[in-house]
Protein backbone atom coordinates (compact mmCIF):
# COMPACT_ATOMS: atom_id res chain seq x y z
CA UNK A 1 0.00 0.00 0.00
CA UNK A 2 1.63 3.26 -1.07
CA UNK A 3 -1.38 5.50 -0.48
CA UNK A 4 -4.47 5.54 1.69
CA UNK A 5 -5.84 7.06 4.86
CA UNK A 6 -4.17 7.47 8.22
CA UNK A 7 -4.88 8.31 11.84
CA UNK A 8 -2.42 9.54 14.44
CA UNK A 9 -3.49 8.24 17.86
CA UNK A 10 -3.23 9.99 21.21
CA UNK A 11 0.04 8.12 21.81
CA UNK A 12 1.34 9.50 18.45
CA UNK A 13 1.25 6.11 16.73
CA UNK A 14 0.22 6.05 13.08
CA UNK A 15 -2.52 3.78 11.78
CA UNK A 16 -2.35 3.32 8.00
CA UNK A 17 -5.26 1.75 6.11
CA UNK A 18 -6.94 1.58 2.70
CA UNK A 19 -8.88 4.60 1.42
CA UNK A 20 -11.97 2.41 1.09
CA UNK A 21 -12.41 2.41 4.89
CA UNK A 22 -13.88 5.27 6.91
CA UNK A 23 -11.60 6.83 9.53
CA UNK A 24 -14.19 6.38 12.30
CA UNK A 25 -14.55 2.64 11.62
CA UNK A 26 -10.82 2.16 12.21
CA UNK A 27 -10.35 4.25 15.36
CA UNK A 28 -12.56 6.65 17.30
CA UNK A 29 -10.07 9.05 18.91
CA UNK A 30 -7.38 10.82 16.91
CA UNK A 31 -5.14 13.83 17.27
CA UNK A 32 -5.00 14.08 13.48
CA UNK A 33 -6.21 12.20 10.42
CA UNK A 34 -6.18 12.47 6.67
CA UNK A 35 -4.69 10.92 3.56
CA UNK A 36 -1.12 9.81 2.81
CA UNK A 37 1.13 8.86 -0.07
CA UNK A 38 4.49 7.11 0.36
CA UNK A 39 7.37 7.51 -2.08
CA UNK A 40 10.49 5.36 -1.95
CA UNK A 41 13.59 6.71 -3.67
CA UNK A 42 14.96 3.74 -5.65
CA UNK A 43 18.62 4.77 -5.54
CA UNK A 44 18.84 5.67 -1.86
CA UNK A 45 15.89 3.64 -0.51
CA UNK A 46 14.86 6.71 1.49
CA UNK A 47 11.18 7.07 2.33
CA UNK A 48 9.22 10.28 1.79
CA UNK A 49 5.67 10.66 3.07
CA UNK A 50 3.12 13.28 2.03
CA UNK A 51 0.04 13.90 4.19
CA UNK A 52 -2.98 16.10 3.52
CA UNK A 53 -6.68 16.58 4.11
CA UNK A 54 -8.95 15.78 6.98
CA UNK A 55 -11.32 13.18 8.36
CA UNK A 56 -14.96 14.20 8.09
CA UNK A 57 -16.09 11.20 10.14
CA UNK A 58 -13.75 12.13 13.03
CA UNK A 59 -13.99 15.90 12.44
CA UNK A 60 -10.20 16.04 12.64
CA UNK A 61 -7.65 17.86 10.46
CA UNK A 62 -4.30 16.56 9.29
CA UNK A 63 -1.10 18.19 10.55
CA UNK A 64 1.09 17.45 7.53
CA UNK A 65 4.58 18.30 8.78
CA UNK A 66 4.22 16.43 12.08
CA UNK A 67 2.22 13.54 10.59
CA UNK A 68 4.68 13.02 7.74
CA UNK A 69 7.55 12.80 10.23
CA UNK A 70 5.67 10.34 12.49
CA UNK A 71 4.71 8.04 9.62
CA UNK A 72 8.16 8.13 7.98
CA UNK A 73 9.85 7.42 11.32
CA UNK A 74 7.46 4.52 11.97
CA UNK A 75 8.07 3.02 8.52
CA UNK A 76 11.86 3.33 8.80
CA UNK A 77 11.76 1.45 12.10
CA UNK A 78 9.62 -1.32 10.57
CA UNK A 79 11.95 -2.05 7.66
Amino acid sequence: MNSGKYIITESLEPLLFPASLTHSTVYDHAVSAGFFKIYKEPETASIQVTCWGESNSLETQSHPVRDEWIIAHFLKNCV
